[in-house]
C-alpha cells in the first residue's frame, strides 16, 4: 500500500458476485475521511471498499505488527463510512454450496 501511487484503493473480493454496477461511483460518493465499505443485506462486507491509501497503510501495518489481521477490526479502527446497498444481496461464492441452484456467472 506504501508504494501505491494513488490516494485511493478499491478493493473487490474475486468471490463476490451481483455487485451493484454503479458501486465504484456509489463508493466515492459515500467515503469517509478513511473510505468507505459496503454492507449488503447480509451486513458488513469488510473486503469490498475504497479506502485513503495513507490511512489504510498506517492501520494494516499497525494491526499485522500486532499480530492482528481480521478486516473487520481494520474497519473498525479506520473512520470509513457504510455504504448501504439492502436490500441488494452480494453473493460470496467460496464453496460449491454457496452457489444458488441455477447459478451460471
Amino acid at each position: 500500500m506504501r508504494s501505491l501511487r494513488h490516494p485511493w484503493l478499491l478493493t473487490v473480493p474475486v468471490d463476490l458476485d451481483g455487485l451493484p454496477a454503479n458501486l465504484v461511483d456509489t463508493l466515492a460518493a459515500a467515503a469517509g475521511a478513511d473510505g468507505v465499505v459496503v454492507h449488503d443485506a447480509d451486513g458488513l462486507q469488510p473486503l469490498l471498499g475504497l479506502w485513503r491509501t495513507a490511512a489504510l497503510a498506517t492501520a494494516a501495518t499497525s494491526m499485522l505488527d500486532a499480530g492482528e489481521s481480521a478486516a473487520r477490526r481494520l474497519v473498525a479502527r479506520l473512520q470509513v463510512s457504510r455504504c448501504d446497498v439492502s436490500p441488494h444481496r452480494i453473493l460470496n461464492l467460496n464453496f460449491p454450496h454457496d452457489f444458488p441452484e441455477g447459478y451460471a456467472p
